[in-house]
């Protein structure tokens, strides 16, 4: 959009709004191991201004941002409450001959992940019939918001592995938790 001849300003709004009533991988069962993400809030945007000051001097700025607000959880009546007889009675079993889970989905918990990220920018370019220079800076940033805290939160975490199996004997295996915090107040 041209605000005057030598003004102009661009902006972009991409909004997503998606549900998968059923992620999985192939093989995996419909109704006992898939997971349910809504994504209430999942969007890009990004707006900058383009000024040419003089014959020579060309000035830009811009601001971007991408909010990716969603929520992993079980099927309908699937949810048991975590350590009880119903949860070891139905937690995953992965099948590595047929390359399948069956029960519950391969989540360790229902979890909302809210990562944003901003980014402001700007620059100048003079420009002479034989010369040019353009200087600019840039500055991003951003976190994972954690539901339930008033601070941002950068996490990374790697969940449970469920117990595996070739048909039909039990596979020996093991599981880790890791998950990293650091909170800026």
């Amino acid at each position: 959009m041209a605000v005057s001849p030598r003004h102009k300003f661009a902006a972009y709004w991409d909004e997503i709004d998606k549900f998968r009533g059923h992620a999985m991988t192939a093989g995996d069962d419909y109704s006992t191991a898939s997971v349910v993400w809504n994504s209430p809030a999942y969007h890009t945007a990004s707006a900058k201004w383009t000024s040419t000051m003089s014959d020579r001097l060309l000035i830009e700025g811009g601001y971007s941002n991408n909010t990716e607000n969603y929520t992993n959880e079980y099927q309908p009546g699937l949810a048991k409450a975590r350590g009880s007889a119903d949860w070891y009675a139905g937690a995953s079993r992965r099948d590595l001959d047929l390359i399948s889970t069956t029960r519950t989905p391969l989540i360790a918990n229902v979890s909302t992940q809210s990562p944003v990220r901003f980014n402001v920018q700007a620059s100048a370019s003079y420009v002479t019939g034989s010369h040019n220079a353009k200087v600019g800076v840039q500055r991003t940033w951003g976190a994972l918001a954690t539901p339930g805290t008033s601070m941002p939160t950068s996490c990374s975490s790697i969940g449970v592995l469920p117990p595996a199996f070739r048909s039909p004997c039990p596979t020996p295996s093991w599981s880790i938790t890791l998950h990293t915090c650091s909170r800026r107040t």
